[in-house]
């Protein structure tokens, strides 16, 4: 779990503080799933939530100088059998599980879908009341194969939440696998049919069909955006969706084959 909001990362360090807050002194958490920079930076949050002395919060290194946020499994155990003070050892993305494994005995682990969860509802009330309407209609959308991973959701309420706008919530589509669509009106009417679009795009019948034999499935209409469009998607792996629907949204290609800009050439029905 990578690239995180600094307001998702905030969220995340105060229900990791809380946690610990709570608990009883010599408590263990482990906290895994999060990417290097993410670590370290909800780490350093943790560090500056909790009471002075109360809380040890680290990064595990398995090597190497992973300067005051880090920590080697050795060095984590032994505080972990001194039991002075609660403790917090969070194990990143990537980290050889033989080097991690020797803190799974007496740690307790941190659930971070659960946290996620709490936070994407959290987020989503807090929204004004028209812009809460389309991130639930966004929400009713992403089912079945469209589904998305709960941190890519909780990024996008964050995302709203720290511009709330009916266009963010368009043009932010692609953290949650949907075509950006930075139009004024009719967002939310067109939901549907950009799901129906990635997922003739990205799950093809046969997997190694071109971006051109893709678009004719999709049944968009020849022209310009068209012509734009398939030379943006000729180089890109489409099964990597979030990759190349980002780029979507950036300069230049922003207003010009968002999907707002799309228009089909027969308007079969959305399934």
């Amino acid at each position: 779990m990578t690239n995180l909001s600094v307001h998702l990362v905030e969220r995340l360090a105060r229900l990791i503080a809380g946690e610990l807050q709570i608990a009883a002194p010599g408590h263990c958490l482990r906290v895994d799933h999060l990417g290097q920079d993410e670590a370290m930076r909800i780490c350093q949050d943790v560090r500056e939530l909790s009471a002075a002395g109360e809380v040890e919060s680290y990064v595990l290194v398995p090597s190497g100088n992973g300067g005051p946020l880090g920590i080697k499994p050795e060095r984590a155990i032994e505080l972990r059998n001194r039991k002075q003070a609660k403790l917090c050892v969070f194990v990143p993305v990537g980290l050889v599980e033989a080097t991690a494994s020797s803190l799974t005995n007496s740690f307790a682990m941190f659930d971070l879908q659960d946290a996620l969860d709490k936070i994407a509802r959290e987020l989503l009330n807090e929204l004004p009341d028209d812009l809460r309407l389309v991130a639930r209609q966004v929400a009713g959308t992403l089912r079945g194969p469209a589904r998305c991973a709960p941190e890519h959701w909780a990024e996008y309420l964050s995302i709203l939440a720290g511009g709330p706008s009916t266009e963010a919530a368009g043009a932010e589509l692609w953290r949650v696998g949907l075509i950006p669509d930075v139009g004024s009106e009719g967002l939310v009417d067109r939901l549907e049919r950009t799901r129906r679009c990635v997922l003739q795009l990205t799950r093809p019948a046969r997997a190694q069909t071109s971006a051109e034999e893709r678009l004719a499935e999709v049944g968009l209409r020849r022209g310009a955006v068209y012509d734009e469009l398939l030379a943006y998607l000729q180089d890109k792996r489409l099964r990597d969706a979030r990759v190349w629907l980002e780029g979507m949204a950036r300069e230049p290609y922003r207003g010009r084959i968002t999907f707002e800009k799309w228009t089909f050439a027969a308007l079969s029905p959305i399934r």
